[in-house]
C-alpha cells in the first residue's frame, strides 16, 4: 500500500471536495440549463402548433364562407326550385339548366381564386353540376349510384362536413384536394344536395410546412378516429414519415400537450393541438438538435472550465498547503535536533497565526518539560551532592551529641552553666543539619536554627576580659503569620555565614545583622538579610550576578547539565535551591547597602499578587 505524505494527502482531499462541489454544481446547472431549454422548446414548438392549426382552421373556415356564400345563391336556387317542382323534366331542360348552374358556379368561384372545383350533386335524383373543369364520366357515373358513399357525406354537425386530402375523382386530372361540403336546402328544408367546395392540397401543405422552419421538425394531422390524414398517403414525404414516427403506434401514447417521446431509441419533443372546427388534430414532432448541440456544448464549456479550474485550485492548493505546512515541517526539524543538552526551540515567524499559536503552544509544553526536567535532574544531583556534603560533614554525629551531652553534664555539675548553653545550641544545629527525613521546614524552625548559629557566634567573639563590649549583635524582626510557611532547609543561616565569614572578615566590631520579613499573602512575601561588613566587592558582585544569569539562561535552554555545576553551599546553593521550588515566582536581589553593609534580599511574588 502507497503512503502519501501529510501534504499529499491534504491536496488529494481537498482537489476530492472540490471535485464533488464541482460535480455537484455541474448536475444542478446541467438540469437546470436543460430544464430550461427544454421549456423554450416546448413554447416554440406549442406556439407552432397552435399556428399551424389556426391557420388551417382559418383556410376551411374561408372555404366554409365560400361554400356557404355560394350555397345560398337565389339563381341557383330557382333553378334547383324548377327541377325538384316539375313532375316531368325534359333532357333538353337538364341540359339547359345544367349550363346555367355551371356558369353561375364559375362567377362565383372567379372571386375564391384558390377554388379549383365546385361541385353541385344528388346521388338520389342521379345530377351533377360542376364549375367547368374536364368531367370523369366514369368515375362521376359510378359514385352518384354509390349511396352509401352519398349518405355518408351528409353533414351531421352545422351542416358542414370537411374531407382530408384526397383525389379529385370529379375530373380527368389527377391531383389531391381537401374540401368542404355543405347540405343545400331550399327555404322550407327541402333537400337539395350537397355542395362540395374544393382547393388544391398545396394550400394545406404550405401552412404545415411555412410554419415549420426547422427540417427536424414534422407536422402529422390525424383525425378524430386516430388515422393520419397530413402528410397526404400520395405524398413524397409520406413513406418517410410512415417509416420514421409509425402513426399508428405513435398516437395512443400522445397523451400530454407537449412532451418528450422516444421513437426508434431516439428522444423526440412533440406538442399537439385540437381543433373544434375541424375536428382534427395537429401534432408537431421535433428533433431537438439545437436543444442537443447546446447541451453538447455546455458540457464542453462547463467540464472544460471545471478541468481549468480544476488545475488552477490545484496548483494554488498545492503552493498555500507547501506554505501552510513549512511550519509543520521546521518544527519537526527543530524538535529532531532536540537532545537532552539542548531542550530550546528557536522556530522562525512564519506569519500565520495558527501555526505561530501551535509554535507558542508547543514552546510553552516544551518549556514546561524541560523545566520538568530540568528541576528533577538537577534536584537529583543537587540531593547527592548534599548527601555527600552532610556525610563529610557528620563525623558520627550520635558520638558528637554523646560527647556534647558529657561536657554538658559535666559543666552543669561544675556549675559552668555558659557551657550547657553552648553545647545545647551546638547540638541543636548538629541535630537540624544532620536529619535527613525532611528538606522543607517551617520559617520558625529555620529562625530558630539561624539564632543558634548567631548566638554561637556571639560566644565565639565575645570579649571575656570586658564583658560589657558586644562584638556581634542581631535583631530579628517577622511578621507572626511568616512563621508558619515552609521554605528549604538550610535558607538563612548559609546567608547569615556568609555576612559574618566575609562582610566582617576586613572591618572592625561592632558587628551587626538585621533579618526582618513582610507578610501579604502566603503566596506574597519576602525576607531582607542586611549587615554593616564591607560588603561586595563589585568582581564578586557581578560573578554572583554572571553565575545567576547563566543558570537562568541554561535553565531556559535546558541545559541543566551546566546547571548542576554551578553554586557550592554558599550564597548560589541556596538561590539554585529557592529557584527550583519557587520557579518564575521567585526574585533574588544582591548589592551593597549605604553607606556600608551587604544587602540581600529573597522575595516570592505570584503574578497578580498585590
Amino acid at each position: 500500500m502507497i503512503k502519501l505524505n501529510f501534504n499529499k494527502k491534504l491536496l488529494i482531499g481537498l482537489t476530492s471536495i472540490i471535485f464533488v462541489v464541482f460535480s455537484v454544481l455541474f448536475l444542478v446547472f446541467y438540469n437546470y440549463y436543460s430544464k430550461v431549454s427544454l421549456d423554450d422548446e416546448y413554447v416554440t414548438l406549442n406556439h407552432s402548433t397552435e399556428r399551424t392549426s389556426s391557420q388551417i382552421d382559418l383556410l376551411f373556415n374561408q372555404m366554409s364562407m365560400s361554400g356557404l356564400y355560394i350555397s345560398k345563391n337565389d339563381f341557383i336556387h330557382e333553378i334547383l326550385d324548377d327541377i325538384f317542382t316539375k313532375e316531368d323534366i325534359s333532357e333538353y331542360e337538364m341540359i339547359e339548366n345544367s349550363g346555367k348552374i355551371r356558369s353561375q358556379l364559375n362567377i362565383l368561384t372567379y372571386y375564391f381564386p384558390n377554388t379549383t372545383n365546385v361541385t353541385l350533386f344528388n346521388a338520389k335524383y342521379n345530377f351533377y353540376f360542376h364549375s367547368g373543369l374536364p368531367d370523369n364520366k366514369e368515375e362521376v357515373s359510378r359514385h352518384l349510384e354509390d349511396l352509401e358513399w352519398y349518405n355518408s357525406l351528409i353533414p351531421d354537425r352545422n351542416q358542414l362536413k370537411i374531407l382530408p386530402p384526397h383525389q379529385d375523382f370529379w375530373v380527368t386530372i389527377n391531383r389531391p384536394v381537401i374540401s368542404i361540403i355543405r347540405s343545400i336546402k331550399s327555404n322550407n328544408g327541402y333537400d337539395y344536395g350537397l355542395l362540395e367546395f374544393d382547393i388544391p392540397y398545396w394550400n394545406l401543405e404550405n401552412i404545415c410546412e411555412g410554419n415549420n422552419g426547422n427540417e427536424n421538425t414534422k407536422v402529422l394531422i390525424f383525425n378524430e378516429d386516430g388515422d393520419l390524414i397530413y402528410p397526404y398517403i400520395h405524398s413524397d414525404s409520406y413513406e418517410k414519415i410512415i417509416k420514421t414516427y409509425n402513426p399508428e403506434a405513435l398516437y395512443p401514447k400522445l397523451n400530454n400537450q407537449s412532451d418528450l417521446i422516444k421513437i426508434n431509441n431516439r428522444r423526440y419533443i412533440y406538442s399537439k393541438h385540437h381543433s373544434d372546427f375541424t375536428n382534427w388534430t395537429t401534432v408537431l414532432i421535433s428533433y431537438p438538435s439545437t436543444l442537443i448541440e447546446s447541451q453538447k456544448i455546455f458540457r464542453i464549456f462547463f467540464f472544460s472550465f471545471s478541468l481549468l479550474i480544476l488545475i488552477l485550485v490545484i496548483i494554488a492548493f498545492s503552493l498555500l498547503i507547501r506554505r501552510l505546512t513549512r511550519p509543520l515541517y521546521n518544527l519537526m526539524t527543530h524538535v529532531k535536533e532536540v537532545s537532552i543538552d539542548n531542550m530550546y526551540l528557536n522556530l522562525p515567524n512564519e506569519g500565520n497565526n495558527e501555526i505561530d499559536l501551535l509554535n507558542e503552544s508547543f514552546n510553552i509544553m516544551f518549556d514546561n518539560i524541560k523545566d520538568s526536567i530540568n528541576q528533577i535532574y538537577e534536584s537529583k544531583i543537587r540531593e547527592v551532592n548534599a548527601n555527600l556534603l552532610a556525610l563529610q560533614a557528620q563525623m558520627n554525629p550520635h558520638f558528637l551529641y554523646n560527647t556534647l551531652s558529657v561536657i554538658s553534664a559535666s559543666s552543669e555539675r561544675n556549675g559552668i552553666s555558659e557551657t550547657t548553653i553552648i553545647c545545647n545550641k551546638l547540638s541543636n544545629m548538629l541535630r537540624y543539619v544532620s536529619n535527613s527525613k525532611s528538606t522543607f521546614v517551617s520559617l520558625s524552625e529555620e529562625i530558630k536554627h539561624t539564632i543558634d548559629y548567631l548566638d554561637l557566634m556571639k560566644t565565639h567573639y565575645k570579649d571575656y576580659n570586658n564583658p560589657d563590649n558586644i562584638y556581634l549583635d542581631y535583631d530579628i524582626n517577622l511578621p507572626d503569620e511568616m512563621l508558619l510557611l515552609k521554605i528549604p532547609k538550610m535558607t538563612l543561616q548559609p546567608l547569615v555565614e556568609n555576612s559574618i565569614n566575609h562582610g566582617f572578615k576586613d572591618t572592625m566590631p561592632p558587628w551587626h545583622i538585621s533579618i526582618t520579613g513582610k507578610y501579604i499573602s502566603p503566596t506574597n512575601w519576602s525576607l531582607t538579610i542586611i549587615d554593616n561588613g564591607s560588603g561586595f566587592e563589585d568582581k564578586t558582585l557581578d560573578k554572583l550576578y554572571r553565575k545567576i544569569n547563566d543558570y537562568k539562561e541554561n535553565l531556559r535552554k535546558g541545559h541543566f547539565q551546566q546547571n548542576a555545576e554551578i553554586g557550592g553551599m554558599g550564597i548560589m546553593n541556596t538561590y539554585t535551591r529557592l529557584a527550583i521550588h519557587y520557579k518564575s515566582t521567585f526574585t533574588f536581589e544582591l548589592k551593597n547597602n549605604v553607606p556600608n553593609g551587604a544587602y540581600i534580599k529573597l522575595e516570592i511574588k505570584h503574578i497578580g499578587d498585590d
